[in-house]
């Protein structure tokens, strides 16, 4: 039993290592950042506070995925 849980763990940490891949995190905030405009704020800045977004989601799943 012991063995399967270190097994599942590990596929989760390996998924989620791809699914929040730098690769992932930039196409998906290039393309957020492209179809969302804050009149406010200039893209860079757009680009800066979905990053934040980004990696406080990462963190929150790693943390639920037990892998973090």
């Amino acid at each position: 039993m012991a063995k399967e849980k270190q097994m599942i763990k590990g596929l989760m940490g390996s998924l989620a290592g791809d699914l929040f891949s730098d690769e992932n995190r930039d196409e998906l905030i290039k393309e957020i950042n492209e179809d969302v405009d804050i009149p406010l704020f200039n893209e860079k800045t757009e680009e800066k506070i979905f990053l934040a977004l980004w990696k406080l989601i990462k963190a929150f799943f790693f943390k639920k995925l037990g892998i973090a």
